[in-house]
């Protein structure tokens, strides 16, 4: 088992504007790979002189990624960069010198041409210089990974080129987020990048309420309703349905009695939607929100006061398609103040059926495994909490995928006005409760069995 001193890496590398894209692979490579980037840009801690704070990092890091490349003359002072030569050497020292874990320290050291260190460094010759051209990213990326490759658990890391094609999505991903959060890509300093980093990358997330969402990967599976395979998103899914609490919440707000109100004004919050809406092509959403602009009551639980559903950890149920879809539109708000009101969503039924069957086109969200009521809540009284089905989970951790309650799907053109509801409820029977299974109900629809989940673009 790796220590965190196993998996920390130190980076010595040129932090200049040329050297960027190379350093942003280093740091996407390494925490891809499982293991903590670690640099001098990561502390400024003005007690300290910078080569202190360096020691300590190198101390700290079993690995060494040293980057020695440039080392051509300064263009402002005719200078030779001496830093890179000089980090490497502390690291050799610290390996050569130090107690315990420090002997056991690995570095690559890295050249964009081959042999030329011999020239400028040859006390060095004896190691194992690994060269890469400045076009060529997967020869780069496949010097750390090979590195790191040797020490990780169960020798499992992916390709050099599965890597770069994360990266290539990474590269997306972060863009949107930058522009969501209004930063400049030409400004950001190191901590941002890694709190970027971390956050395209994480495998969970926490929405504004706090609510947990887990990422399924990107994958292609049969589709039931075309026969074909089809090519699926990565996407964040809400663990379990909404929850009353956090439906409570969202009325809450709506009738500007909540902490969010501070932070993103109701009035504000309701003609940016209605502004968005008039050019949307489900007129028939936009003429039923104009239809009634209280919305606290229009979109609030015909049932919040029945003690069969009203129960905090239970599912919200009685909510039409339109107070589940604005529940969304809020929560992108908040996260992005309006910048994006459709980061969140309810999900497409193509993508339901793929984060409930997965790639394997399972029979039930768990498997094939039977169908009982310690698995699903079914043909009983009323709902239950939302955690009480771990066994009926998915793979990912998903709860009452299927039982419960009916959850809504997105709007979808092809059933005319109707929309797609998927996974039975505490009252159905057993027929209804595979992953192909569909019920179309109109959007102004609501029941004590219908509630709904929310999922969340991992762009």
């Amino acid at each position: 088992m790796l220590t965190e001193y196993d998996r920390n890496v130190f980076i010595n590398c040129p932090f200049d504007e040329d050297y960027l894209p190379f350093f942003d692979l280093i740091l996407f490579t390494v925490y891809f790979c499982g293991f903590n980037p670690r640099c001098a840009l990561e502390v400024d801690d003005a007690g300290k002189t910078r080569i202190e704070n360096i020691i300590k990092i190198i101390k700290d890091c079993r690995f060494g990624i040293h980057d020695i490349s440039r080392t051509e003359l300064d263009n402002a002072n005719k200078f030779p960069r001496f830093n890179m030569p000089f980090e490497l050497g502390l690291f050799f020292c610290a390996q050569k010198f130090g107690l315990e874990d420090q002997k056991k320290k690995l570095l690559i050291v890295l050249d964009n041409q081959p042999y030329r260190y011999q020239k400028y460094i040859s006390d060095i010759s004896g190691q194992d210089i690994k060269s890469y051209n400045y076009q060529d990213y997967n020869t780069f990326i496949k010097c750390i990974r090979d590195v790191l490759n040797s020490y990780v658990d169960n020798n499992s890391l992916y390709a050099s080129k599965v890597i770069l094609e994360q990266y290539n999505l990474f590269v997306i991903k972060r863009e949107r987020q930058i522009q969501m959060e209004g930063l400049d890509i030409d400004d950001l300093h190191y901590i941002d990048r890694m709190r970027l980093l971390k956050k395209c990358l994480n495998k969970s997330i926490n929405d504004p309420l706090g609510s947990k969402y887990i990422l399924v990967n990107r994958g292609r599976f049969q589709y039931y309703l075309t026969g074909e395979l089809e090519d699926i998103s990565g996407l964040y899914v809400s663990i379990f349905p909404v929850t009353n609490f956090c439906y409570q919440q969202f009325i809450d707000y709506l009738s500007n009695k909540h902490r969010f109100n501070e932070n993103l004004d109701y009035t504000v919050f309701q003609n940016l939607i209605l502004k968005i809406e008039i050019n949307n092509r489900e007129k028939v959403f936009y003429n039923y929100l104009q239809g009634d602009l209280n919305w606290a009551n229009r979109f609030a639980s015909p049932y919040i006061n029945d003690d069969n559903y009203n129960r905090f950890n239970h599912p919200v149920v009685g909510v039409t398609w339109y107070g589940a879809k604005v529940y969304c539109y809020w929560l992108s708000c908040m996260e992005t103040n309006g910048r994006n009101p459709d980061l969140y969503s309810l999900p497409k039924e193509i993508e339901w059926a793929y984060v409930a069957a997965g790639q394997q086109n399972r029979y039930y969200p768990w498997g094939s495994e039977i169908l009982d009521n310690d698995r699903v809540n079914f043909n009983q009284e009323s709902t239950t909490p939302v955690e009480n089905y771990p066994q009926g989970a998915t793979p990912e951790g998903l709860y009452d995928m299927v039982g419960n309650v009916w959850e809504w799907m997105d709007w979808s053109d092809d059933l005319k006005g109707k929309i797609c509801l998927k996974g039975g409820a505490w009252d159905s029977n057993a027929k209804f409760f595979h992953t192909t299974d569909q019920f179309l109900q109109l959007p102004i629809y609501s029941a004590n069995n219908i509630g709904f989940r929310v999922v969340r673009s991992s762009f």
